[in-house]
């Protein structure tokens, strides 16, 4: 019966292993695809440097390369879990994990204020679906002041 516990054991291990590793990779995938297209996207033309970037990965979310970044560290996570001698040592690393998330979700909050401002109904439009970490199954509701320009600038 022991025998069959190790293997278990040794196989969820692995699992777990590989699982974070391809995680790891899909991360980092995601965050330079991001970053290329947007890139490639701005270089297209002199009016693609004032628009809101829709294509690729940023059609599915506001930031894909922060949630590229997140997946990577989550991946991180879980392929030293097997490797933990210690909860001490799980506990610092979903510490560690949960700071990422709230430095992310901040700069994705902070960044979306500015890109409010510099791209205005249409980015405010597609947030109403889409947050940094992909689509939301929600629609978000929209500050006050935000519906109140939306409506004037229907107007006009």
């Amino acid at each position: 019966a022991s025998t069959t516990a190790e293997t278990t054991t040794v196989v969820v291990s692995w699992l777990t292993t590989i699982t974070g590793l391809g995680l790891q990779v899909v991360g980092l995938l995601t965050e330079s695809v991001a970053d290329l297209q947007k890139s490639l996207f701005k270089q297209q033309s002199r009016q693609h440097r004032l628009e809101w970037c829709r294509v690729g990965l940023w059609r599915f979310s506001t930031h894909p390369n922060y949630a590229g970044e997140w997946l990577f560290w989550l991946g991180t996570l879980l392929a030293g879990l097997p490797f933990y001698s210690s909860l001490y040592q799980l506990a610092l690393s979903l510490v560690g994990l949960s700071f990422l998330t709230l430095v992310l979700t901040g700069a994705s909050t902070k960044l979306s204020e500015k890109q409010t401002i510099n791209y205005g109904p249409p980015y405010l439009d597609f947030c109403e679906y889409h947050g940094a970490f992909g689509p939301k199954f929600w629609k978000r509701k929209r500050p006050k002041e935000a519906k109140q320009a939306t409506k004037s600038d229907e107007l006009l």
